[in-house]
């Protein structure tokens, strides 16, 4: 039987997948786009990155990390409900529930410490 997953479990899991692995696959096709017949746009950028030199290559690497944190961490705060994606005076509240064999884990339980967004800050923390 398996647990359902952390709040941590969770937070680690989609960072390694939907940040991590994202990154590298746009990375990769950035420099060398997939397929026969790659779209135009797709070989533009491709042409573009691949004549910058390294370090400029690394910026643009950073950049793109940057900003798939950003995006990972808001949808974070959604869930976790310090942001809302709903106008209006009624909100609603959203839950992310893993099932598993051994049990049901509700990763948005608001008595939950810490918070979503906060754990995925805390992995990509750098001492300073």
């Amino acid at each position: 039987m398996s647990a359902p997953l952390s709040r941590s479990q969770f937070v680690e899991n989609l960072s390694r997948v939907a940040l991590d692995g994202t990154l590298r696959g746009e990375l990769g096709a950035l420099a060398r786009p997939p397929g026969r017949r790659p779209a135009l746009d797709l070989l533009t950028r491709s042409e573009w990155f691949n004549s910058l030199d390294h370090e400029s290559q690394e910026m643009v690497a950073d950049v793109m990390r940057a900003t798939a944190y950003a995006v990972l961490h808001s949808v974070l705060c959604v869930l976790d409900g310090v942001a809302t994606v709903v106008d209006g005076p009624d909100k609603g509240q959203l839950r992310l529930v893993h099932e598993a064999t051994g049990g049901t884990r509700d990763l948005t339980d608001p008595t939950g410490q810490p918070d979503l967004h906060d754990l995925l800050a805390e992995m990509y923390r750098t001492p300073s």
